[in-house]
């Protein structure tokens, strides 16, 4: 990775799986603690749940996102990306490095944009993982029609 400044990094988490974070969430975990380690000043992790599940012990997650603000709401994109943005309002945070599915990384790094935070994509390679408990998220043939309709839901919301 050439040299970027950014002040935080960020991960959601995609295909949680019921026994544990899943494949894509072990993935998506050893690629942010690689960057991390790269760093010379380290930097503040803000972490979905799932994929903080995976990371190992010892490592400092600063800010661990889990649950919708609204009781019985579900954690969706947009509100793991807003829970981030408080935090980053909160500890002076302005440009992120960014890490999810290469397939839901678009919808991501677009909220927060829509945010005011510069938000620097990492292209990585993470697997679908054939036993998520979200169905969607299960294979690329599964997610794409979910992630379309997903932005045109986000788009005429003016969420992104």
């Amino acid at each position: 990775m050439r040299k970027t400044k950014f002040d935080g990094i960020f991960c959601q988490s995609f295909g949680r799986r019921d026994d544990g974070p899943g494949l894509s969430n072990e993935v998506l975990a050893k690629l942010v603690c690689e960057i991390q380690e790269k760093c010379e000043n380290k930097k503040p992790l803000i972490i979905q749940k799932d994929c903080a599940d995976a990371f190992p012990a010892g490592i400092k997650i600063d800010k661990i996102i889990s649950e919708h603000q609204t009781p019985g709401k579900y954690l969706d994109s947009y509100e793991v990306s807003r829970q981030c943005l408080e935090y980053c309002l909160q500890n002076n945070i302005k440009t992120l490095l960014v890490f999810a599915h290469p397939d839901h990384i678009w919808r991501v790094r677009k909220t927060l944009e829509k945010f005011g935070l510069e938000a620097i994509s990492v292209n990585c390679t993470v697997p679908y993982d054939h036993k998520s408990a979200q169905i969607w998220t299960r294979s690329k043939w599964l997610f794409m029609p979910w992630e379309f309709f997903a932005r045109l839901a986000y788009i005429f919301s003016g969420k992104i």
